[in-house]
Parts: C-alpha cells; sequence; structure tokens
C-alpha cells in the first residue's frame, strides 16, 4: 500500500506534504561535513545520521535534546527499515548516541526521549 493511500486512525493528525511541498523543504535540509558555529545551524534542520553529524556541532550550545530514537522494533518508515535486536544491543546502542551527544549539551541542558 502506498504511504499517501495509508488508512489513518480517526485521531491521528500526521501532516502528509505533496511532492511539490516534498522537494521544497528537502531543499532546506541542512548537512554538516566539517565543524560549524551556532549561527550557521540556528533555526536549521539538519539531516543527516546522529553518528556522522555529532563531530561537527558546536560544544555547549543546546538547551534542550529532544530525540526521537527508533523503538526496538522490526519496522518499516519510508524507505528505512528497522530491525528488533536483544534489549542488550539495543541498550548499548542508545547510550553511544547519548555518549556521542554529551558535548553539545549545555550544563544545565533537559534531554526528551520519547
Amino acid at each position: 500500500m502506498a504511504q499517501q493511500n495509508k488508512v489513518r486512525a480517526p485521531r491521528n493528525r500526521t501532516l502528509t506534504l505533496s511532492s511539490s511541498e516534498r522537494l521544497s523543504y528537502s531543499r532546506r535540509l541542512l548537512r554538516l561535513d566539517r565543524g560549524t558555529s551556532t549561527q550557521a545551524i540556528l533555526n536549521r534542520t539538519i539531516h543527516q545520521d546522529l553518528f556522522e553529524v555529532c563531530d561537527h556541532l558546536p560544544t555547549g550550545f543546546v538547551d534542550l535534546l529532544f530525540l526521537d530514537p527508533p523503538y526496538n522494533l522490526n519496522k518499516t518508515f519510508n524507505s528505512n527499515r528497522f530491525k528488533k535486536t536483544s534489549l542488550d544491543i539495543y541498550t548499548t546502542w542508545l547510550s553511544d548516541c547519548l555518549d556521542r551527544l554529551k558535548p553539545i549539551l549545555k550544563p544545565t541542558a533537559s534531554i526528551y526521549i520519547c
């Protein structure tokens, strides 16, 4: 079943973008390949693998980290496939994510994990 034809639950409020909207927004996405300043990424959306981008982010600039990692389930989201792993492997992976993010957090930062 195509994503746009998917039957949604009555209270689901997921937004669906047209092809032209998707193209327009995708042009505004940011990818980092070197260190950057806070000003260069302020109010921008970085679309990149966490483990690729962490070393390029400024130190100590995040007040609130909102992290929505893939759940430890078998799931396909668009063209991305996620496979369930053991709890130990998933916990290690999530811990590695948080360790990579520590340098970008302010000492008073809060973290929200879905």
